[in-house]
């Protein structure tokens, strides 16, 4: 909750740092209670504006803010008392672009401790070329990351931040993160890895990263051409694989259950085609190997696109 993320920052074991505090348009309490904290602690901004989204506010927060090092937390979560203090004191020793740590998953009932295959230690650009990059969006498991695509268990130097926050279309409302990590990693001249455990990420079933319907799968359109036009293949070709598997993986993610919901025939069969006339979902598609891909409901959804049998599609949606 707001109380739990907000209280965990100003608990820091440091003061040099503000905090502002972005309500992007909400109608509940949480805009009394971020004047609240205003009210109370001289380094807490409060920003209020309509709902724009998470890039619209955090364009907002970094507009607002002063500091050399920026980083960001969604209002669910919580981090640890030392986060700030000890990220930022490794990029003043080791002069590293992003500092990046590990996090742990709350979900109900169990956690999960989220940490990167990479050795600790500060990463220059030769390493980050040979060591990082090849694998940071696809491990080469389907699916998983090696280098997590979201904003809040980094900290990063105020002016690589700025020049990539800005790129990405305010209608992109799930996956906003990744086209702004990996262009800041990509970027960066160095990037030092912590195995500390700093960041504790609430996973909850309402948040709206958990909300699965067609026009959040539309969205996707707009974030696969993003990912398109700031990571082109002529530049970096290493990462074409990585992202088509990346794309794969959202589409399977989003599609199936908004597919599945879908009653009319007509409407299920639309957007089938909808799907397959994206370019950008089937060059991912015909590029992945189908044997990579993990379950059967997932292989089926694939070889169905790739072949162009509707009917394997159905089978898909029909498997549990």
């Amino acid at each position: 909750n707001l109380h739990g993320c907000v209280d965990s920052i100003l608990a820091q074991t440091f003061d040099d740092y503000e905090v502002i505090l972005v309500d992007d348009g909400s109608t509940d309490r949480c805009p009394a209670i971020c004047d609240e904290y205003a009210a109370q602690n001289p380094r807490v901004r409060v920003l209020h504006q309509p709902n724009g989204g998470q890039s619209a506010a955090r364009e907002a927060g970094f507009h607002a803010s002063s500091g050399k090092y920026i980083a960001f937390a969604d209002s669910d979560d919580h981090v640890d008392p030392h986060m700030y203090s000890d990220m930022s004191a490794l990029a003043e020793k080791y002069h590293a672009d992003i500092v990046h740590c590990d996090f742990t998953a709350v979900m109900p009932g169990k956690e999960k401790v989220c940490a990167v295959p990479y050795p600790a230690g500060l990463y220059d650009k030769q390493k980050l070329m040979e060591l990082v990059y090849p694998t940071m969006i696809y491990s080469g498991t389907f699916y998983t990351f090696s280098a997590a695509p979201n904003l809040w268990n980094k900290l990063f130097r105020r002016e690589l931040l700025g020049k990539h926050l800005f790129q990405v279309p305010h209608e992109i409302r799930n996956g906003e993160d990744f086209p702004v990590t990996f262009s800041c990693m990509l970027d960066a001249d160095s990037i030092y890895f912590t195995d500390k455990v700093y960041y504790y990420y609430c996973s909850r079933p309402s948040s709206m990263c958990h909300t699965v319907n067609l026009e959040e799968l539309r969205s996707h359109y707009t974030l696969f051409a993003t990912i398109h036009d700031i990571f082109p293949a002529e530049k970096y070709p290493f990462l074409q694989r990585q992202l088509s598997y990346f794309i794969v993986y959202q589409t399977l993610l989003y599609a199936l259950p908004v597919m599945q919901e879908l009653s009319d025939r007509t409407e299920k069969h639309s957007l089938y085609r909808e799907l397959t006339g994206n370019r950008h979902i089937h060059a991912a598609i015909h590029s992945v190997q189908p044997g990579d891909i993990t379950g059967i409901r997932n292989k089926l959804f694939v070889y169905g696109f790739r072949l162009h049998l509707y009917p394997l599609v159905l089978l898909a949606l029909l498997k549990k």
